[in-house]
Order: structure tokens, then sequence, then C-alpha cells
């Protein structure tokens, strides 16, 4: 069994498109605040769980969002480690990597780090010389331009304008 682990609505989009795509057969989500919100938006028949009850299941690896600003992903990896399971925390964002990881002035890391493009992996491996660290597709922000292609279309169709460049900004600038 998988568990996700978030709290932000930032790295919660990637922790959905990383569990729509992950093979795993039993899934359980462990989610509060924004991310909570975000995935019940997204999908209301997931299994949510409150982070007490997490004992009760047989999870083998956990993968969490993560945040500089909150420290529930940090329970979730140290969830982790106290019962040997395997973890995976996703980064969303270019900022604060050692905050993000930073428990009471000590760095918790998972098993692995997940990035998303060529900076954020130059970025984490500076952080993180020793660290495991995984580039994977950016499944979100593909779902983002096939959105956008689709939407480019019915406004094509409408005879209405057509854009050549989108500004895509990740953050609230």
């Amino acid at each position: 069994m998988i568990c996700f682990i978030s709290h932000d609505q930032g790295g919660s989009e990637y922790l959905y498109e990383y569990s729509k795509k992950n093979k795993y057969k039993k899934k359980i989500f462990c989610l509060e605040g924004p991310a909570l919100k975000f995935f019940k938006n997204k999908n209301k028949k997931l299994k949510y769980v409150k982070f007490n009850q997490l004992h009760k299941y047989r999870i083998d690896t956990i993968v969490t969002g993560t945040s500089y600003l909150n420290s529930f992903h940090l329970k979730g990896i140290k969830f982790a480690k106290k019962r040997k399971i395997k973890s995976l925390s996703i980064i969303d964002d270019w900022n604060e990597y050692k905050k993000r990881f930073t428990d009471k002035k000590k760095i918790l890391l998972p098993d692995k780090i997940i990035v998303y493009n060529n900076a954020a992996y130059r970025l984490a491996k500076s952080a993180f010389p020793k660290q495991k660290i995984l580039q994977l597709d950016d499944l979100y922000l593909k779902n983002i331009l096939k959105d956008l292609k689709n939407e480019k279309k019915k406004i094509k169709s409408r005879k209405i304008f057509s854009y050549k460049k989108i500004l895509y900004l990740s953050d609230p600038v």
C-alpha cells in the first residue's frame, strides 16, 4: 500500500498527478489544509485517512509533498523512518530546499527526492549532494499544456482571437 501525504496545494498538484500514474492498487491519502480541499475537488472517492490512523495500515511506501512553511510532510518522513518504510518527497518549487527538510534545526531527508526539471535537479543536488534524486516527467505541466491546446482549439473555432505565447507562473508572484 502506498500513502500520499501533503498539506500545501502546490505540492498536491504534483502529488495528485504522481498518484494517478502510480501502479499501486491500494492507495491512501493523508492530507490536511489546502491539499485536502484540492484532492477532494479532484476526486471525492479517494480513501482519506487522518495521520493518527496511519499505524492501522500496512504501508510500504510514503510519498510526500513538501513545504517550507508547514512541517506536515516531515511527520510523514519521520513515520516512514521509524517503521522502515520507503519514503519519497516531491519538490514542486525552487525555493528553500534545505528549509523544507529541516526539523528542529536538523535535516530530515526521505529515501529519495523527486523533481520535475533540470534546474530543480541541479538545485537539489547542490543542496543535498549525497541524496538520491529522481527527475521525472512533469505530468502536471503536461496536463496544463494539454488543457491550453484544447482551449486554443475552442477559441479558434469561435474566431475570437489567437495567442502565440503563454506566460506560466508557478508561484503567486
